[in-house]
């Protein structure tokens, strides 16, 4: 016992090691060659669980699977130590994994006994920081036009750190120097790529170039960098007009001049670069032709020549409009005036004097000035006498007039018609004033009038509705649109101001330059468009408004899970349908659109070609094989729902398949069958007796019709009868020895199930053995069957007989103790003293189910007297013929032993669930419990004073049999004993062997 006990144990040790945790060591990277790692033998627990000579004579060895690991490590076979057998870098054999781990298979196995063992070790590569980030280039050159909007993103490609730890990886980047107009920005989705964002308006001619650095900081302390050199060149746009060196230019010749002669150099400058700032110059288109027939311009110099003869009228002053333009795709041009004034020598003209009536030496008058508002006041002077003195003034303007004053010297400027300040901002007055000499004279003098500009223009866009897309689950503040209007008003009437319409004031925000950013993340499932106006409102008073359309469409990202339309789906098929018909669809929706919304349906992996089903991706299910529900009644399962996003999401639901049963078994019949099929039954034999029971079972699904079983004879005979529905067989007439002896029936009986729309059926063969009381089953038995069965016979007599006699002691004082009872209450209750209980009747109790199933163990012994399969009625045995008005004696039902050659055989069949419908192959036995020869003699004893009956007690109280009526009156001397567990009771519940002489019916 110690032996076994002592096994035990080093079996569970030894178990315990097999099922234990792997080893694990941990060693950092780049160790060097032999580096030790540990003993596997001691870390794995091995000497606890072997004996020492098996640990001694212990030899290790790594397992190759092909391409592993074992290769980079060496194991001392005898002591288990494992070393390094190169120095192993973690980036190269764990490329950009968080986690390296390195598994090996070890061997141990003792080489003097049976001892074998496969050891699982897990080496895990620790990071050491011994990489810096690096960028696939030193200088990264980027060119920029000035007028990027801010908040546009360049990609530059990031560094990369071959470190795969979470501490040592790459982990931020830094600009320098920080006071750039610039940010730089890592990708969210942890990519190579980084954004060098434009955060200020760049401007080339107040900075053309810029230089930074790079950095790349992984997360080590201090951390590694590596470093890009980013040179910005920011590229000129053609956004400045060139500019003239003077507001105007005036200047006085003779009028006998020559031509060619230069007169006056005019110079415009640009600021921008290349030919955005190259200047030319000339005459502009739009003048009188009397310009362009006296004077020319240089148009690379600016220089003014005299090409025609100049004529000096007094007051007279040639304007010429210049203008300069530089040499850009889309140039851009300044205009400026050149007075030319004309002198005659010796001649005097009148003088002239303006009075602009402002303080601002120009005439100031509004835009919205009526005809006939006062501009300037003139005045003229002629020193001259007569005619020579006489002077008439005139101007030449479309929207001034001049009217002479009282005084014949004086004059005044008025408006003439509705001005225009966004057309003409500005204008020069020439008076002209000529005297009536011969020749006359004449001068000139010019004033500037500046036109007010007025609020009465409303601020337009640049276009009438705009257009763009942003991505939803955006980050907030991300740069959506710039829009832009323009007032063609002066100053505070032309400072425009912009705002959203209210209904997306929730969603956006527009900046004073008009760029309109996210003020919250978007998500196109709840909103998938953005349609407002935008206004653009300018300071004047009143305010004048404009709008412009605003259309944003938010673009999908694949951001919704397929979502079922149930919860859960189940869905019934009958069984033995061909393969691929449909058991059900399946459909899900996506809150996405396009290819993010577009669902295929794919059984769970787990499931696959684990269930006889087959999932499509329009989400049909089809069967790919018969089923049989008495294999399977039912089958659960998931099924995917997958979009074509990238990256693509899915969800799943349960499916249950529920087998509907279809009538495709036949009753299987388990007695009789070929080899147990006989069942002896004793000639004296009481009508209504059950003898045995037919047993089958139907596979199909337990309750319903399919499985239901009923039970026929087929053959003609007016002696046996099954009842339909629980297979017994009884007994309906007497047999009597000199009709029926020794003689075998046969019963076809039909076994059948009520199933739809056709019933199955099975058939067997049925044998009944009639024999007389007196023959006893020893002689009956063939030589062959007796042999092995004697010893066992004799054995069994001897326990038989010893218990008898014991039974027959108890029995014994138990009768004397009843005769003495008995005479004690007749003596004191003479008048029942004919109705006396008998002793000399032997009393039997029926057997208890659990001493009947320890007897069928023992001496192969069958019953079949459970409570709950017959009813009362069916039971009781019938006692009274129509014939003989007598009582029949009292009767028990006993169990019949098997003989091998009748329920010899124990088949498979015994241990069958019959769901309670079949029949048991045990007989029933009629038996006397009187000492009278034979039941028949017993009829004709006129004798007997007390007749009785033993029933279960579990039987109705009427006692009601077929064919006979049971009346009280006509029973004097019957007493009913009732079995009750292991004693009898009369009818009234009490002992019989308490108080016989009140039980008598």
């Amino acid at each position: 016992m110690e032996s076994i006990w002592l096994w035990m144990v080093s079996f569970l040790t030894v178990c315990g090691l097999c099922w234990g945790e792997d080893v694990v060591y941990h060693i950092p990277e780049e160790q060097p060659n032999n580096t030790y790692i540990g003993n596997l033998a001691n870390d794995s627990n091995l000497r606890s669980v072997v004996s020492e000579a098996d640990l001694n004579s212990m030899t290790f060895s790594f397992l190759t699977r092909g391409d592993d690991y074992s290769k980079y490590f060496y194991i001392d076979d005898k002591s288990s130590a494992i070393f390094t057998k190169t120095r192993l870098d973690r980036e190269q054999l764990c490329q950009f994994v968080t986690i390296c781990m390195l598994s090996l298979e070890v061997a141990a196995q003792s080489s003097i006994g049976s001892f074998f063992r496969i050891l699982k070790v897990n080496i895990y590569l620790e990071d050491i920081n011994d990489h810096s980030p690096t960028f696939s280039k030193v200088v990264l050159s980027l060119p920029i036009s000035e007028d990027v909007l801010v908040g546009t993103r360049y990609s530059i490609e990031g560094a990369k750190d071959l470190d795969g730890s979470q501490n040592f990886s790459l982990q931020t980047y830094e600009l320098r120097p920080k006071d750039v107009p610039f940010s730089v920005q890592k990708n969210l989705d942890g990519s190579s790529l980084v954004r060098l964002k434009v955060v200020e308006p760049l401007d080339r001619e107040t900075e053309e170039f810029y230089f930074m650095d790079l950095i790349a900081k992984d997360g080590d302390d201090p951390p590694l960098t590596g470093n890009l050199f980013i040179n910005v060149t920011v590229i000129d746009v053609n956004d400045n007009p060139p500019r003239f060196t003077a507001p105007s230019y005036n200047i006085t010749v003779n009028e006998d001049v020559t031509n060619g002669t230069v007169i006056l150099t005019v110079l415009a400058t640009d600021l921008d670069k290349g030919n955005n700032g190259l200047v030319n110059y000339r005459l502009s288109p739009h003048q009188i032709n009397e310009v362009f027939e006296l004077f020319n311009i240089n148009k690379v110099t600016g220089d003014i020549t005299v090409i025609g003869k100049l004529v000096f009228t007094p007051g007279k002053v040639y304007k010429i409009i210049v203008e300069a333009f530089d040499l850009g795709d889309q140039p851009m041009a300044s205009q400026t005036f050149v007075y030319v004034n004309v002198e005659d020598s010796g001649n005097n003209p009148p003088e002239i004097y303006i009075n602009v009536l402002t303080n601002l030496g120009v005439a100031v008058v509004s835009e919205l000035a009526k005809p006939g508002t006062v501009v300037a006041h003139v005045s003229v002077v002629d020193h001259d006498a007569g005619n020579e003195g006489e002077v008439v003034c005139t101007i030449h303007k479309d929207y001034f007039d001049i009217d002479i004053l009282p005084s014949a010297d004086e004059y005044k400027i008025i408006v003439a018609r509705q001005l225009d300040h966004e057309r003409q901002n500005s204008t020069n007055v020439t008076v002209y004033c000529q005297d009536f000499g011969d020749p006359p004279l004449r001068s000139s003098s010019t004033f500037r009038v500046q036109i007010l500009d007025e609020n009465d223009n409303t601020p337009r866009f640049t276009q009438p509705l705009y257009e763009t897309s942003i991505s939803e689950n955006n980050e907030i503040e991300d740069s959506v649109l710039t829009v832009h209007a323009d007032d063609i008003d002066d100053g505070v009437n032309a400072e425009i101001q912009y705002r959203l319409s209210p209904n997306v004031v929730d969603y956006l925000y527009i900046e004073r330059s008009g760029l309109i950013r996210a003020k919250m993340i978007l998500d196109r499932e709840k909103t998938s468009s953005l349609n407002f106006l935008v206004y653009a409102v300018d300071g004047g008073s009143p305010q004048r408004t404009g709008s412009a359309s605003v259309r944003i469409q938010i673009l999908d990202v694949n951001d919704e899970k397929p979502v079922f339309n149930r919860v859960s789906y189940e869905f019934i098929i009958s069984e033995n349908r061909p393969s691929d018909t449909d058991v059900g669809m399946v459909s899900a929706t996506d809150g996405d659109i396009g290819a993010n919304a577009k669902l295929a349906f794919v059984i769970h992996p787990f499931y696959y070609q684990r269930v006889p089903f087959v999932v499509f991706s329009d989400g049909r299910i089809k069967t790919n094989t018969e089923l049989d529900r008495e294999i399977i009644s039912s089958y659960d399962f998931q099924v995917i729902a997958r979009d074509e996003g990238s990256p693509s999401l899915n969800n799943s639901v349960d499916v249950k398949v529920i087998v509907k049963d279809e009538n495709d078994n036949f009753p299987k019949i388990h007695f009789p069958t070929p080899k147990n099929n006989t069942v002896r039954v004793p000639l004296t034999i009481l009508p209504w007796s059950i003898i045995t029971r037919i047993r089958a079972s139907d596979a199909d699904e337990p309750g319903n019709e399919n499985s239901r079983l009923k039970y026929m004879i087929t053959n003609n005979t007016h002696l046996f009868r099954v009842y339909s529905d629980t297979g017994d067989i009884q007994v309906t007439n007497y047999i009597t020895e000199q009709d029926y002896g020794s003689k075998i029936f046969e019963l076809q009986i039909v076994v059948s199930d009520y199933g739809t729309p056709k019933s199955l059926s099975s058939i067997a063969t049925f044998s009944i053995d009639l024999y007389a009381e007196n023959v006893t089953g020893t002689s009956m038995q063939s030589k062959e069957e007796g042999q092995p069965y004697f010893v066992i016979a004799i054995a069994v007599g001897i326990v038989t007989a010893v218990l008898s006699a014991g039974i027959v002691v108890i029995i014994c004082v138990i009768r004397k103790l009843d005769r003495q009872k008995l005479q004690h209450r007749s003596q004191s209750n003479p008048v029942h003293e004919d109705k006396i209980f008998d002793g000399s009747i032997t009393v039997f109790s029926l057997p208890s189910e659990d001493s009947l199933l320890g007897e069928k163990k023992k001496k192969e012994v069958s019953f079949s007297l459970e409570e709950d399969v017959f009813s009362d009625e069916e039971l009781v045995q019938k006692n009274h013929s129509s014939e003989h008005k007598t009582f029949m004696p009292a009767m028990y039902l006993s169990p019949l032993k098997k003989t091998e050659d009748n329920h010899s055989e124990t088949s498979g069949d015994t241990g069958t669930n019959d769901s309670g419908r079949g029949g048991s192959d045990e007989d029933i036995h009629i038996q006397s419990i009187s000492n009278v020869s034979s039941p028949r003699d017993k009829y004709r004893g006129d004798s007997m004073k007390i007749r009785q009956e033993i029933i279960p007690f579990s039987f109705k109280r009427n006692l009601n049999t077929p064919g006979y009526l049971f009346e009280e009156a006509k029973l004097p001397n019957k007493i009913v004993l009732l079995q009750k567990d292991s004693s009898v009771y009369n009818s009234n519940g009490r002992n019989c062997h308490e108080s016989v002489s009140n039980d008598v019916v």
